[in-house]
């Protein structure tokens, strides 16, 4: 489980890190429509310790670099 997202550059053709998810999380769906990049859903730690599906939608804001 991790925060961190990765993008395969075909410019530089390699792997190079993108912003970083608020939170860990597996799973988790990544979907580009409009030009934009949305990230939906996976699975997080729970108060509990136990993985918890949610259906949060995260847009990309590259302006603010999250």
């Amino acid at each position: 489980m991790t925060a961190k997202v990765f993008f395969w550059s075909t410019e530089e053709k390699q792997w190079q890190q993108a912003p970083s998810l608020p939170e860990g999380r597996h799973h988790t769906y990544l979907q580009a429509a409009g030009g934009k990049l949305f990230a939906f859903g996976g699975f997080i730690n729970s108060a509990q310790g136990q993985w918890l599906n949610t259906a949060d939608v995260l847009p990309l804001d590259e302006a603010k670099n999250t």
